[in-house]
């Protein structure tokens, strides 16, 4: 059964050391002066966890991505509705989320060590619910929101490259989860990462504007992250559409739009890799099987039993040459596991084999 790492039973405390390094590692190249990881310190608690357990879960209201708002009393208590940043300061910790068609949990991303997650809302719109387990064992510290933000409000750099971090992440399970890429291959999408995400834009469209109005300018590939279109045959969430058809003049933005847009040109050329990717013959290795030699008991004449089945030793090269006899052919229960059984013409003589 796995554990709930917010039960206060199975909380332990972890050697400082390692929430220091994390924090170190969190605010390096951000300008931080050493008495902020002091404050950072003090304002989190370390614990530590095993392989599988639960850490927390991300949960987004329907119809709303912000937590403040709808923070329910009867949440809980282990939702991030209570605002709190985890930091990963030892081990990996995986985040799940599930498919909208099969409504299964998928892996989406692995963090380690340096890593953040929770209240993700506070950095990017629109979200994508989450659950947060342990990869490996480790150690993790909990931050409350309040005191990080005050931290963070004097860390301009590190608030920027957070809210990028959080806006990748989820882009990433926003395609592993709601649109036609998840079902490709996990090699597939590996192939595919590197030529879409760090060319993705995103186009925001205001309610009740023409979705053509806002698009046709690009010669593009697009996705419909959030909001509502309506008109005919009007995408939902994760539809894709674009270049070269033409986006039809009635649709309409029925709710403020979020949009992922891919320059034409590009997503031909991340088509092209994965295509080449999955017309490449798999790997496949090849091992051999390993021969064991067994030595007769002496003085014994019948078939050696299992304990006193030794492999034979290599011979030192500098000494004579010695022959090995394989055991009576005739007894099959002193052969070793797949050699030819007795009612093999070919091995009813015995022979004998020299190592050189």
């Amino acid at each position: 059964m796995k554990k709930d790492l917010l039960d206060s039973n199975y909380l332990t405390r972890s050697p400082e050391p390692v929430q220091v390094t994390a924090l170190a590692k969190l605010l390096e190249d951000t300008d931080a002066e050493p008495s902020l990881i002091s404050q950072l310190s003090s304002a989190s608690t370390t614990f530590e966890f095993q392989l599988g357990d639960e850490i927390a879960k991300y949960q987004i209201p329907e119809n709303n991505s912000n937590l403040a708002e709808n923070k329910r009393e009867d949440s809980p208590p282990n939702l991030f509705a209570e605002r709190t940043f985890y930091l990963v300061c030892e081990g990996r910790v995986r985040l799940l989320a599930r498919e909208t068609s099969s409504h299964q949990e998928v892996s989406a991303v692995v963090l380690e060590t340096g890593a953040i997650f929770g209240v993700d809302d506070l950095f990017i719109d629109s979200a994508i619910s989450y659950r947060a387990i342990a990869a490996s064992n480790g150690q993790i510290a909990r931050i409350e929101s309040a005191k990080f933000q005050t931290i963070l409000q004097q860390l301009p750099r590190l608030q920027q490259r957070l809210e990028q971090q959080f806006q990748e992440r989820h882009q990433l399970i926003f395609f592993k989860t709601e649109t036609e890429v998840r079902s490709l291959t996990t090699q597939q999408q590996q192939t595919l990462w590197s030529h879409l995400l760090p060319y993705l834009e995103e186009i925001r469209i205001p309610a009740g504007a023409a979705v053509a109005e806002g698009c046709q300018k690009f010669s593009s590939h697009f996705w419909l992250r959030s909001g509502q279109i309506q008109g005919l045959e009007a995408p939902l969430t994760g539809s894709s559409w674009g270049y070269p058809e033409p986006i039809p003049d009635t649709w309409k933005a029925q709710t403020n739009l979020l949009i992922y847009r891919i320059e034409s040109q590009q997503w031909e050329i991340a088509k092209a890799a994965v295509a080449a990717d999955s017309n490449s013959p798999p790997k496949i290795i090849r091992k051999s099987r390993p021969l064991t030699l067994l030595t007769p008991t002496k003085n014994s004449k019948s078939a050696p039993t299992s304990e006193q089945q030794t492999p034979a030793k290599i011979q030192n090269s500098n000494r004579d040459l010695q022959p090995l006899s394989f055991p009576n052919p005739n007894s099959a229960a002193g052969l070793a596991p797949d050699f030819p059984s007795s009612s093999s013409k070919a091995h009813q003589i015995a022979g004998q084999l020299v190592w050189r």
